[in-house]
């Protein structure tokens, strides 16, 4: 790689969320001269099933679509299935929140029919009303944070909508004291935000020493939704992709320093 090319030569970049040294944001700093320093904020894990749940996984061929609103909701709706050796019906009409939902559904050798050009719940919503039938009967998967969008609007136009939680968001003590240890001791240049949950937890950490933990530092903003629970707070925002990928999250803050 070019020197030139290295925007974010010697900046320590804190990233919080789950992250080993294969992910994408570790290895995209990295490759612009940067130093990732990770500290999860939020970690994932399968969530309890309900009975209700695990009737519409067992009756997954009875469904017209399955809308996925996470790639960690690939990831555990797929280990679900296997575990109750349930195969993935092929005629199940499929949408994906984003890019990487999608990859994660191509990896898993799943054809999927639609997804968005603006990577949130609202737009997929949007656009699903102009692909879904009324009846027709349609699986959300989601995570135990995400919001209610989709399931609003699709059930706004008569369809059947059920919901399937299967993982949970839960933030890991340890990472409470290492972040503190981070922000006292370590000088971080560049602060990434993936979620909302990110940000509600740096502030619940920082307390007090909010205002000091952000100040001088480039905060950025995975996207819209993060954006404005960082608003919430008084957080300025630097860096905000219209793309809301971590590819493109990266190639904004080259810009940004270049």
């Amino acid at each position: 790689m070019r020197e030139s090319t290295l925007a974010l030569s010697g900046k320590k970049c804190l990233i919080m969320r789950q992250a080993d040294e294969s992910h994408p944001l570790v290895t995209g700093v990295k490759k612009l001269g940067g130093i990732p320093t990770v500290v999860p904020l939020i970690a994932f894990r399968k969530q309890e099933l309900s009975n209700e749940e695990v009737e519409a996984i067992k009756t997954i061929h009875t469904f017209h679509w399955i809308v996925f609103t996470s790639q960690n909701g690939v990831h555990f709706f797929m280990k679900a299935l296997q575990e109750m050796a349930i195969p993935f019906p092929r005629t199940l009409k499929v949408a994906a929140v984003g890019k990487k939902t999608k990859r994660k559904l191509d990896e898993c050798n799943i054809t999927v029919d639609f997804t968005p050009h603006k990577f949130t719940g609202d737009h997929l919503a949007e656009a699903l009303r102009e692909r879904v039938s009324q009846d027709e009967r349609i699986l959300i998967v989601k995570g135990n944070l995400a919001r209610d969008a989709v399931g609003q609007a699709l059930q706004s136009l008569g369809c059947d909508v059920d919901e399937v939680i299967i993982y949970e968001t839960y933030f890991p003590e340890e990472s409470h004291s290492r972040l503190v240890q981070v922000m006292e001791k370590e000088n971080v240049d560049v602060l990434i935000f993936t979620s909302p949950s990110t940000v509600e937890n740096f502030v619940h950490i920082a307390g007090q020493h909010l205002p000091r933990y952000i100040e001088g530092k480039v905060l950025a903003s995975i996207g819209p939704v993060t954006e404005k629970a960082m608003r919430k707070y008084g957080m300025p925002i630097h860096v905000c992709p219209e793309i809301y990928t971590m590819d493109e999250l990266l190639n904004e803050l080259a810009l940004y320093f270049k």
